[in-house]
């Protein structure tokens, strides 16, 4: 194997590696998004039943 070989397959490899962690950090984010979202969601429901069980 050659010197320009060598390089090319280090090169090859932490690239795969730059793309894993890349589509790592979008799935976390993707599920921290999700679950601040239903969070958002139960609180919302939370404070109209409430408001609801003042109004009653």
């Amino acid at each position: 194997m050659s010197t320009l070989d060598l390089q090319h397959a280090i090169g090859d490899t932490l690239l795969q590696v730059v793309l894993q962690q890349q589509a790592q950090a979008k799935k976390f984010r993707e599920q921290r998004e999700e679950q601040a979202a239903m969070s958002s969601a139960v609180i919302g429901s939370s404070i109209s039943s409430k408001v609801y069980a003042k109004a009653a």
